[in-house]
């Protein structure tokens, strides 16, 4: 866990990128639209220049906004051009109008406007994937795939836990979701088992307890419903046999990505919450 995490300076909604867009995002999104778009147009159209300032000047006004008589001609060398004029508003731009501004491009991407790769949108969701953005496209439209109560779920456990060791372990798990260098999904998914094997050891007052063991003491004990029960003693068998998640991958097994992470790290947390509420006010 880096030093960010471990002392609360990142928070949930920055490091799942909810809400906002740091400037790493935003630099390999312009560079997408750089490489994808305008160097396309350069390339394709460059002995026809009035159909670059049609497609460029269709940007302009219907996409930024802004008045035509303002737009600067793509091949203007000689002083300011319509790519320096849009660079320095894309970078001006609050997170939001990004996304705007992507679904816009998307509509561009099509035959009927004279322009067509058809893969602008797998691009953009390779970037949002790799940056772990709360984002994606979903045919054109950018959706959000992480939910405010998913993201106020994994918040409370956190903050909610006054023993150190379960919020140590969330913490964990959302550190491994969100590197962006090296994501580690896998044991991003222990951690958050972890997290849970803690929370219950707590409860039942038995440190050294197996997640198996206190839910089957919360069952007798405390009333733990017997789905509850089954369901999470599931999850655990899963991370815990020959081929799950806390042993080496080997030829076959199928790799564990970013939404089996945060699906795992979102339903923990709100396994978590319900045990603080119900047993260890």
């Amino acid at each position: 866990m880096d030093f960010a995490h471990r002392y609360g300076y990142r928070k949930v909604r920055d490091a799942l990128q909810l809400e906002s867009i740091d400037d790493k995002l935003k630099i390999k999104l312009w560079n997408l639209i750089d490489r994808y778009f305008i160097s396309n147009l350069n390339k394709r159209y460059h002995k026809s220049r009035s159909k670059v300032d049609a497609i460029c000047k269709h940007i302009w006004t219907e996409y930024l906004d802004r008045d035509v008589d303002t737009f600067l001609p793509f091949f203007n060398r000689l002083g300011p051009n319509f790519f320096q004029d849009v660079k320095s508003i894309f970078n001006a731009m609050e997170w939001y109008d990004v996304y705007v501004f992507l679904e816009n491009l998307a509509k561009l991407d099509d035959p009927a406007n004279g322009f067509y790769l058809g893969e602008f949108t797998y691009l953009v969701n390779e970037i949002l994937e790799r940056e772990q953005s709360g984002y994606r496209f979903v045919e054109n439209q950018i959706l959000k795939i992480t939910s405010e109560e998913e993201v106020s779920s994994i918040e409370n456990a956190i903050e909610s836990d006054n023993t150190g060791l379960v919020s140590n372990h969330l913490e964990t798990a959302l550190s491994l979701l969100s590197n962006k260098e090296k994501p580690d999904y896998r044991n991003s998914m222990k951690e958050s088992i972890l997290a849970i094997e803690a929370m219950c050891s707590v409860i039942v007052g038995n440190p050294k307890a197996t997640l198996g063991e206190a839910l089957k003491v919360l069952e007798n004990k405390h009333n733990l419903h017997p789905a509850l029960k089954s369901s999470f003693g599931s999850l655990y068998g899963y991370t815990s046999d020959a081929d799950g998640i806390r042993h080496k991958l080997k030829d076959g097994d199928q790799e564990v990505e970013y939404a089996d992470a945060l699906y795992m790290l979102v339903s923990c947390s709100a396994f978590i919450n319900y045990l603080q509420s119900k047993y260890h006010n």
